[in-house]
């Protein structure tokens, strides 16, 4: 059946077709939805994880710049299960965090011992450190501490370096201690070392404004790393004793790395042979020259390849893997008087076993 209802609606008037297209509409179409009641607004929130501390920020006011400042914050578990403490990050070199515990208990409370030093700065400073913690939850607490540099005395330089000092001859340097302000000018009482291999004497400048303190090292010394504290006394309250640091490496005239030829036997029963290298650097004497190479036996062959800055790299080449090399050198000549042969020690030694677990390739057989 068709329908003609453009044709029907000639016949009505205009005000009662719009009426009833009204009601068609109204049975047709549902009720519009009316918008939500809008929600108070709230701020961003930040979650709050369960490692606290009551005291994030430690103002320690100011502080002369040659000096350091420890403190301790108290790290809480405010949780209710226990809390790993992931790691413990510092912005700088000039701040050290040491935490003794990493496992907290509910309610447990462990310290944070965090030093700052002024070494060198001025004016307002500040310092965080991060403590990470609860795995993947991911917490970061900032803790700070901040407050001000003050330069009432210069320490130059604030460590003493002795660089490479020689075994057999005394090597000598200084620092000088400076008064920027007339309140902390002192006079030195004592000036005193914890090294048997130092010797101070100190210098106090005509006007008493700078006081220069010699440092001499005491020969004969062992080879190696010797750090070493020069404490000042003087007699100013405010600062009744100075700590300079001493950086003290001996060594010997020519270095020689590494200090033996390690050759290794594979228990095979064949007659291998190995390549090593050895480097020669300067020690204390910064001027010298490898003049040839000394091998214990025929058939190793040795070649001095120059470096840079006056190194030496030896290469050996064609090295017998033989028990009966144990002990013997193979020596280094050089052109420094007292120098002349460097010895460097052979070893042979068993291959290190496989670990467990691991799979290793069977022997091979011979036909």
């Amino acid at each position: 059946m068709r329908h003609h209802f453009a044709a029907g609606c000639k016949s009505l008037p205009w005000c009662v077709l719009c009426a009833m297209l009204a009601v068609a509409c109204a049975g047709l179409c549902p009720a519009a939805a009316q918008p939500p009641a809008a929600s108070p607004a709230t701020g961003p929130q930040t979650p709050s994880g369960p490692l606290v501390c009551d005291a994030p920020v430690y103002d320690f006011g100011e502080r002369d710049n040659f000096t350091r400042v420890n403190h301790v914050f108290q790290l809480k578990n405010a949780g209710t299960s226990p809390l790993v403490i992931d790691r413990v990050l510092t912005t700088c070199g000039c701040t050290v965090a040491n935490l003794t515990q990493k496992i907290l208990a509910p309610g447990e409370t462990v310290p944070l011992e965090v030093a700052v030093s002024f070494e060198g700065r001025k004016g307002a400073f500040e310092k965080h450190v991060y403590v990470l913690s609860g795995g993947d939850t991911k917490q970061k607490t900032r803790l700070t501490m901040k407050g001000k540099a003050i330069e009432r005395i210069r320490i130059s330089p604030p460590t003493v370096n002795l660089g490479y000092s020689a075994m057999d001859r005394p090597v000598e340097s200084a620092a000088t201690i400076e008064f920027l302000q007339e309140a902390a000018k002192f006079n030195v009482r004592e000036a005193r070392t914890d090294s048997p291999y130092l010797e101070l004497t100190v210098e106090t400048a005509q006007d008493g404004l700078k006081h220069t303190i010699h440092v001499r090292t005491r020969p004969p010394l062992p080879l190696g790393t010797h750090p070493a504290q020069i404490h000042v006394f003087t007699d100013n309250d405010n600062y009744p004793v100075l700590d300079i640091p001493v950086a003290l490496r001996v060594v010997d005239m020519i270095e020689i790395v590494p200090k033996e030829v390690v050759v290794y036997d594979k228990g095979t029963g064949e007659a291998d042979t190995a390549i090593r290298f050895l480097n020669i650097m300067p020690g204390s004497v910064t001027e010298f020259t490898v003049t040839g190479v000394e091998t214990p036996v025929e058939g190793i062959v040795s070649e001095i390849i120059p470096r840079p800055e006056n190194r030496y790299l030896v290469k050996l080449q064609n090295l017998p893997v033989d028990p009966a090399l144990e002990g013997k050198d193979i020596v280094i000549l050089t052109d420094v008087p007292g120098r002349e042969r460097l010895p460097v020690p052979i070893r042979i030694k068993k291959y290190p076993a496989p670990r467990t677990g691991l799979s290793t390739r069977p022997a091979v057989q011979n036909p």
